[in-house]
């Protein structure tokens, strides 16, 4: 699982805070191998569109453009992008229980 955040995203900070959790964390660490992306701000765009100037390119491998944080990319063990038309499902996380995100990620690891 890849997640694209940043520092000063407070709901970046909310996500990473429930996947802190120690239950959560246990079965994260279960199913899944995080690895946090800090994708920092772009200091001038010259598209509004690239809102972020760090590691955009390995969401582009995958066909995948963030333009929202935080951004999270679920991939089977083969290497298979799970959800790369609905990685900010998890971006609005100070709206979402614990519970929602950890059901959002279980749906993703039924799938892997």
């Amino acid at each position: 699982m890849l997640d694209f955040g940043a520092n000063w995203c407070p709901d970046c900070q909310i996500l990473a805070g429930v996947l802190k959790r120690p239950a959560i964390a246990a079965w994260v660490d279960q199913n899944f191998v995080v690895v946090a992306l800090n994708v920092d701000r772009a200091s001038s765009p010259t598209d509004p569109g690239e809102r972020f100037n760090n590691n955009m390119d390995i969401a582009r491998k995958y066909g995948v453009t963030i333009k929202a944080i935080p951004a999270v990319l679920v991939f089977t063990p083969e290497g298979r992008l799970l959800n790369g038309d609905n990685a900010l499902v998890l971006g609005n996380a100070r709206t979402l229980s614990g519970q929602a995100i950890v059901d959002q990620l279980n749906e993703w690891a039924q799938h892997s």
